[in-house]
């Protein structure tokens, strides 16, 4: 009797688990191309992608491999992720900082993104300063 109650205790907890995704990105995957494959693909799956139902944008500055795999990833921006660039650690091996080093920047680190407020294909806005290069 101790044996099925704790199979039962045991089965009744895997099914309370939480509910999983999946992410899948295609890394630069122009629109061109969905297009192209359109006829080949069909309605469901990825004919999906057709963009029909979907309105993107980017709502930081520069749009990388690195912060944005880490924002998608777990959906925070890289204020609080703090992966705000691709080269993020090549400003600690440098005495000179690079142009996306946090050092640059306006305010202190963690860089802070500021959304700005344009319409166009990518809305982009940082109050970073670019101070010239010693």
């Amino acid at each position: 009797m101790a044996t099925l109650s704790l199979f039962t205790a045991t089965t009744a907890q895997a099914t309370t688990g939480p509910r999983l995704g999946v992410l899948v990105v295609f890394d630069q995957l122009p629109a061109w191309e969905l297009e192209a494959a359109a006829p080949f693909v069909g309605d469901g799956g990825f004919g999906g992608l057709d963009g029909a139902d979907l309105d993107l944008w980017f709502d930081h500055t520069g749009t990388e491999t690195d912060p944005g795999y880490a924002t998608l990833a777990t959906g925070a921006w890289p204020t609080v992720h703090g992966i705000a660039t691709n080269p993020w650690g090549r400003a600690a091996r440098s005495n000179t900082p690079s142009m996306t080093s946090p050092a640059r920047c306006s305010r202190p680190p963690p860089l802070t993104w500021v959304p700005a407020r344009a319409t166009a294909v990518a809305r982009r806005g940082c109050r970073c300063r670019r101070w010239p290069t010693p």
